[in-house]
């Protein structure tokens, strides 16, 4: 029993890692002139039209002030080019970003397994 809390905490302090390292690459996407070539850029993940399918939402706005948002799915982040001045860097970054999200879903399952098999309680 006192094996399975340990696994549980170290657990949730991976998955609190994984979160904190999500969070840095957000704010660096959400942030940064690097990459958009607008002044101001929003990110949203979330699910369209209440389907299951993931997707990302951007706006963009340039020097000129004209807002340009465009809905991007996983699977077709070409069509963000047009937005994307640094290409590459920003592909790594949603890359990354879809790594953690799928590292920290698994670690939560695996929380949930552990609590559900061996009645851990939530000391945490």
């Amino acid at each position: 029993m006192k094996d399975m809390r340990e696994k549980v905490v170290r657990l949730r302090r991976q998955f609190h890692s994984l979160a904190e390292s999500r969070t840095a690459v957000e704010w660096r996407m959400l942030r940064s002139r690097e990459y958009f070539e607008g002044s101001i850029a929003t990110i949203e993940h979330g699910n369209k039209d209440g389907t299951s399918t993931p997707y990302y939402y951007f706006s963009c706005a340039g020097q000129k002030r004209r807002t340009t948002a465009l809905y991007v799915r996983r699977k077709d982040l070409a069509r963000a080019r047009k937005l994307v001045g640094n290409w590459q860097t920003f592909k790594r970054d949603v890359k990354r970003l879809e790594e953690l999200n799928q590292a920290m879903a698994g670690i939560a399952r695996r929380i949930v397994e552990l609590q559900t098999v061996e009645d851990v309680a939530d000391d945490a």
